[in-house]
């Protein structure tokens, strides 16, 4: 037997949001491809990165192209420049979603008055909605992105625990603030390696990693994978020098995102 809840009690439990890439669907392209296999079934980046394994040259072009099209535009990203009516509904929609939450916690009586999203998603979608609320002065809350440090801000899992309460006067009375804490599964392109640890920075003048003659070289692949009524037989050659491959391999595999060495040790149970 299940035991019911009260409504009103349900917000003084802890609430855990997860949200994927469809979140930003709009505002960034996905893994998802526009050809389809032998099978008739859709290509993603991950089943071509597969597919490529022992051919270094389109290896190579699918990851330029996945870089080139899904990484810099989230890293270059300023939500002032979206033109699309599409993606000013999308991003709107994110701060419909954090408003929402404030708007539980503004109901919790707990002193720890904190919701958990964990994000699949690597963009900064959240935490530039978050600050366009705060900007607006609307709603009074904390985001704990889980780092810590003035200058040099480093993440640590343990730094989701934290909470900010404020005193009454004669500090006779305390009062949690709400606060939202964004966890990134997979990473986030505002992370990078420093040392043993993660730092974040959160700006948005990135350069492309791949140089301009470079890039013209890939300029038929990615046309071909993402137009539809393709398939994955006939995906376009590329060829590259040597020197070509390993220059974007070493800058690639410097940026890369930086998840799994920051969750190595399991999120504390404390958050769920």
């Amino acid at each position: 037997m299940f035991e019911s809840i009260e409504p009103l009690d349900a917000y003084n439990k802890n609430i855990n949001i997860l949200i994927g890439s469809g979140a930003s669907a709009d505002l960034f392209p996905t893994l998802g491809l526009a050809i389809k296999n032998a099978k008739e079934e859709w290509e993603t980046v991950e089943t071509l990165a597969t597919r490529y394994e022992n051919n270094p040259d389109k290896k190579t072009a699918l990851f330029m192209h996945y870089y080139n099209m899904c990484i810099l535009p989230v890293q270059t990203f300023n939500p002032a420049n979206i033109t699309t009516a599409k993606g000013k509904i999308n991003l709107e929609n994110y701060e419909v979603f954090l408003k929402t939450l404030l708007g539980l916690l503004d109901r919790r009586k707990d002193l720890n008055r904190k919701i958990n999203i964990f994000t699949t998603n690597y963009d900064g979608c959240l935490a530039h909605s978050a600050d366009n609320i705060l900007m607006k002065g609307s709603h009074d809350f904390v985001v704990n992105d889980g780092t810590s440090g003035f200058h040099c801000k480093h993440l640590h899992a343990k730094n989701f625990n934290t909470f900010q309460c404020q005193t009454g006067i004669f500090e006779r009375s305390n009062y949690g603030v709400p606060q939202l804490n964004i966890i990134h599964l997979h990473g986030s392109v505002y992370w990078s390696k420093s040392g043993d640890k993660i730092e974040v920075k959160y700006k948005n003048d990135f350069k492309n990693i791949i140089h301009t003659k470079t890039l013209a070289k890939i300029g038929k692949f990615s046309d071909y994978i993402t137009t539809e009524g393709g398939v994955s037989s006939k995906v376009p050659s590329v060829s590259f020098t040597s020197a070509q491959r390993e220059n974007f391999w070493r800058e690639y595999n410097k940026r890369k995102r930086q998840s799994r060495a920051v969750f190595t040790r399991a999120v504390p149970t404390s958050m769920i």
